[in-house]
């Protein structure tokens, strides 16, 4: 993100819990390839689009809508062997949607996914 990008108003706590969620289910389900993250203006918007992308796992298409359902959680959202459980999906797309913006996941199983956010 380059130093003319406008700054988000919003809560710093919670933008940067969902960002670091973000990148690290991208991380996490990536063993060999890439993780990508890049920031856009939108002017037209007022809005900023944060994009993560990954090379990792995938999640089936017909998964995507469950995860993002309020309270809903899946065998990709629980931790593994006791690690923490940190955000699952729905609640991303709360906190997102809680400061105005908006969330799409991408994603096919076995060839990694996307994610776009807008605040």
């Amino acid at each position: 993100v380059g130093s003319d990008t406008p700054l988000v108003l919003g809560d710093s706590g919670r933008l940067a819990q969902l960002f670091t969620n973000l990148v690290g289910k991208a991380v996490k389900h990536t063993t060999r390839g890439h993780v990508s993250v890049r920031a856009e203006v939108l002017q037209r918007d007022n809005m900023l689009q944060v994009h993560v992308s990954d090379t990792g796992s995938g999640i089936p298409q017909e998964t995507v809508g469950r995860l993002l359902e309020e309270g809903r959680e899946e065998e990709e959202e629980k931790p593994k062997l006791g690690g923490s459980k940190g955000l699952g999906l729905s609640l991303v797309k709360s906190l997102v949607e809680a400061h105005g913006g908006s969330l799409k996941i991408e994603s096919e199983q076995r060839e990694g996914g996307a994610g776009a956010t807008q605040v």
